[in-house]
């Protein structure tokens, strides 16, 4: 097996990626879910997706929370 590691300086940022053609607007209900997690992942602080929500939480309360 490979392992790796990779080292970042305290100076390196990471630009998330979302797929599609536009960022999920908010007032349309059938991407409603994709906006929360979209602006959760913008917006708050996070080094991994447990940082992001709560096990107990809905990305939805997670955003409302936020």
């Amino acid at each position: 097996q490979k392992q790796c590691q990779i080292l970042r300086s305290n100076s390196h940022e990471i630009i998330p990626y979302f797929r599609g053609q536009w960022f999920p607007c908010a007032h349309e209900t059938d991407n409603l879910a994709l906006y929360h997690i979209s602006t959760l992942a913008l917006f708050k602080p996070w080094r991994d997706l447990a940082k992001l929500k709560q096990s107990t939480v809905t990305f939805q309360e997670a955003y409302e929370q936020f």
